[in-house]
């Protein structure tokens, strides 16, 4: 994991982003810069989200929970906290 800060999603906040405000097909450069982020662990997913966004598959779940995959968080870990 990255020394730098991250950023925890929930479910929310990525179907938000991929469905609502972001989708894919139109802000393909805004979608580059989140799959760069997963991947490096800026930003962190919990294992459930990655549950939740497997219950549909389409692209841009796929893609997040492909990403996403090296720095998947367990919720009930202590190491995280909130600032």
């Amino acid at each position: 994991m990255v020394d730098d800060p991250a950023y925890v999603f929930d479910t929310n906040g990525m179907v938000d982003l991929g469905e609502r405000h972001y989708p894919g097909d139109l802000f393909g450069c805004v979608w580059t810069n989140i799959d760069q982020a997963l991947k490096s662990g800026i930003f962190l997913v919990c294992h459930g989200v990655i549950g939740e966004l497997a219950k549909i598959d389409d692209s841009w779940r796929s893609q997040v929970r492909a990403s996403s995959k090296p720095h998947v968080i367990d919720e009930a870990a202590a190491d995280i906290q909130a600032t």
